[in-house]
């Protein structure tokens, strides 16, 4: 069996070496990626939660807030236009909650 002459230059070192240089880097790139997604959608979901429990916050450690959104959700007609006017006001508060919800999820996934 004749392996013949196998011989690399200083050129042909240098572009293998320079090949395993990019793939490791793409690697290391690919790595960092993914940890920052990662990151992110913690951060996003944080954010998320934080805003619902201001929400919550809002309607539960008040008693008229409370008693206007159960009231509004219950007989809204029943509502004098102050509390109409602060029980619209959550429920849009409550409604853009959801709108961010479903556009992070449709960005994200």
């Amino acid at each position: 069996m004749n392996t013949g002459n196998f011989s690399l230059s200083i050129g042909d070192i240098s572009g293998i070496i320079q090949a395993v240089g990019v793939v490791v880097s793409l690697i290391y790139v690919a790595i960092q990626v993914r940890a920052s997604t990662k990151a992110i959608k913690g951060a996003t979901y944080q954010s998320i939660i934080s805003v619902y429990a201001e929400i919550e916050a809002r309607i539960s450690q008040d008693s008229e807030s409370a008693r206007i959104y159960r009231l509004g959700c219950d007989e809204p007609e029943a509502l004098e236009k102050d509390e109409a006017l602060r029980f619209r006001e959550l429920v849009c508060s409550i409604f853009n909650f959801y709108e961010n919800l479903h556009y992070q999820y449709k960005t994200i996934y």
